[in-house]
């Protein structure tokens, strides 16, 4: 199964060579015209023509799957006893994301433009992510002092939990914005 888009021919290339080591008899993934080596397909219409947990599920089904919802939900925990009360009227931001791509990361300067409006419209500022973000929370406190930095102190759970009690979130291409989603908060990724 190749969950990946084809963008370059480089990329096609790669993924057909990493697919023949496999000797698998079938291969299912996107097909925006590059993907020869694909015995089961499904049409790529492009980045932002269907969500990406849609084209996802269908390759899923291509390879033998059954159809699920696209959508997925996680079961919410209740807080840890270790976080502080959460604010009656939070955003989560979360400014870091992850070594795999610095390029998803946007200047934490403009994190902290974004607490400081955030704040002023009556909303706590609560930092989340790895320790990965730590570094940055600290710049964004220094700026604004009523955010909260729940930087590398949540398990999953935890972050779950956080994360459906958020009024919305905010931050860039990552594991949390996923997961806000997944507990039906709405995200805004930058």
């Amino acid at each position: 199964v190749v969950l990946h888009h084809l963008t370059t021919a480089f990329g096609a290339r790669k993924f057909a060579a990493l697919v023949r080591t496999t000797g698998s008899p079938l291969v299912a993934g996107l097909d925006n015209g590059r993907g020869t080596f694909l015995t089961n397909r499904v049409l790529d219409h492009g980045f932002g023509a269907r969500h990406e947990t849609e084209y996802m599920r269908d390759v899923a089904v291509a390879a033998g799957g059954v159809p699920v919802d696209a959508s997925p939900r996680v079961a919410v925990p209740a807080a840890a006893d270790h976080l502080p009360a959460f604010p009656e009227r939070f955003a989560a931001i979360y400014p870091a994301t992850g070594a795999f791509s610095r390029a998803r990361e946007w200047p934490v300067e403009r994190y902290a433009t974004l607490a400081r409006r955030v704040r002023e419209r009556g909303f706590t500022p609560v930092i989340v992510g790895g320790d990965d973000a730590r570094s940055m929370a600290t710049r964004i406190i220094s700026d604004v002092r009523s955010t909260v930095d729940l930087t590398g102190r949540t398990s999953i759970p935890e972050l779950a939990t956080l994360l459906a009690q958020a009024h919305f979130v905010v931050g860039g291409d990552s594991f949390i914005g996923h997961l806000a989603a997944a507990v039906g908060t709405p995200v805004v990724a930058i």
